[in-house]
């Protein structure tokens, strides 16, 4: 156990270090658009790719996939129909978003309307900038801390401490690139739990007779609790589509067609991602 602990710390260093060091050696930022959008020269599917990891994330995995061995297939209203509602209503506005040019959206609103409107709007966007990335490192101080086996404060400045550092220092360029590997790692996980997952539970045709003999008839019906969940469509969809962070991956594109495309591609891959994870907590009732 102590060499396992001691191999996955070594593991966690060097991968961390690897993202460092492609960060530092990408390009240095000539100016503010370089900074904020990598100077609009990233291909549409890379920001894609960004795009996809700022909502399907290990917590949101996790989650979803814990709803789903309680609810059943309907868990994908939790996480899975927001995703798609949000990046469906982003795909049609997308094209117009590109053509604001604005670096900021309190940018935007200062020339639309006055400089108090921006500056309320620069209060709001910090204060649920601030509660999300709060969330973000507990979640990362708690893995770390349980994982590795060390202390929860220095967990969390340590994985605190790498995220502004390629922040700060790569700008939006180094934030793609660290989007873009940890969403290789986390999509080849997710799949091996996925296979693992449904190869020993037997098959969904097995998950759907366990549900039968633990008289939870409705755990394969997509609709069974989606009036439940429907506050989450709700506020998830109209908070995601006006979040800063997707606006800027939007903004980022080469052209207002590679903004559109961008969001297409992104739309359909949502969809299976989330069933990929819905499906992996479905699959714990079979192994009951």
């Amino acid at each position: 156990m102590e060499k396992l602990k001691l191999f996955s710390i070594a593991g966690l260093i060097v991968y961390f270090a690897i993202l460092l060091i492609v960060v530092f050696r990408t390009r240095k930022n000539k100016d503010i658009e370089d900074y904020f959008f990598a100077g609009r020269s990233l291909p549409f599917w890379a920001l894609s790719i960004t795009f996809i990891a700022s909502w399907w994330g290990a917590g949101a995995a996790i989650s979803t996939a814990d709803l789903a061995y309680q609810d059943g297939l309907s868990a994908f209203w939790y996480y899975g129909v927001p995703a798609l509602v949000s990046t469906a209503l982003l795909m049609v506005f997308s094209k117009a978003i590109r053509r604001v040019g604005c670096y900021t959206q309190g940018m935007m609103i200062e020339q639309r309307y006055n400089r108090s409107a921006a500056l309320l709007l620069s209060i709001m966007i910090f204060w649920f900038m601030t509660i999300t990335a709060a969330t973000q490192i507990v979640g990362v101080g708690q893995f770390l801390s349980m994982y590795l086996g060390v202390n929860y404060n220095l967990a969390v400045v340590g994985g605190t401490s790498i995220v502004l550092i390629y922040s700060l220092f790569g700008g939006f360029r180094g934030v793609v690139i660290t989007d873009i590997v940890q969403f290789i790692f986390l999509l080849a996980s997710a799949l091996i739990v996925f296979g693992v997952a449904l190869y020993t539970a037997g098959g969904f045709s097995a998950i759907t007779e366990a549900a039968i003999q633990a008289k939870r008839p409705k755990f394969t019906s997509f609709f069974y609790r989606c009036s439940d969940y429907m506050v989450y469509v709700i506020t998830f969809s109209a908070a995601w589509m006006i979040q800063a962070g997707i606006w800027q991956r939007i903004s980022a594109a080469r052209t207002e067609n590679d903004a559109k495309r961008m969001t297409m591609l992104s739309l359909g891959a949502y969809l299976p991602l989330n069933l990929i994870v819905v499906v992996t907590g479905m699959a714990g009732l079979g192994h009951l």
